[in-house]
């Protein structure tokens, strides 16, 4: 999986032109939403749907910032509910079936 082609996907899908030093933070969110998602589903390298889930949670977690106290917000026709992202993020894994089991 190539991170960076991961980061400008991502970009894509935001509505306001990111900088550089946007561009980090999201890499940043990726990274450690990438991590929890492995680990929540116990494998060592993500499929196409689990990076489908891991992208939807950077997003949700990219359109927080600055809404800090909030339980959503709305923008470009689009929804977006906050109440404990990880959890969320955790749960979707799980409904998705892309748990591997533990040996």
């Amino acid at each position: 999986m190539d991170i960076d082609a991961e980061i400008e996907r991502l970009a894509l899908r935001i509505p306001e032109e990111i900088s550089s030093y946007d561009a980090k933070i999201l890499r940043g969110i990726f990274e450690d939403a990438l991590e929890i998602a492995l680990a929540k589903s116990h494998r060592r390298e993500a499929n196409a749907p689990l990076l489908v889930i891991v992208r939807n949670y950077v997003l949700s977690v990219w359109n927080k910032r600055g809404d800090e106290g909030m339980t959503g917000s709305g923008a470009g026709g689009q929804s977006f509910s906050y109440e404990d992202a990880e959890e969320k993020l955790s749960k979707e894994i799980v409904r998705a079936g892309l748990r591997v089991p533990r040996l």
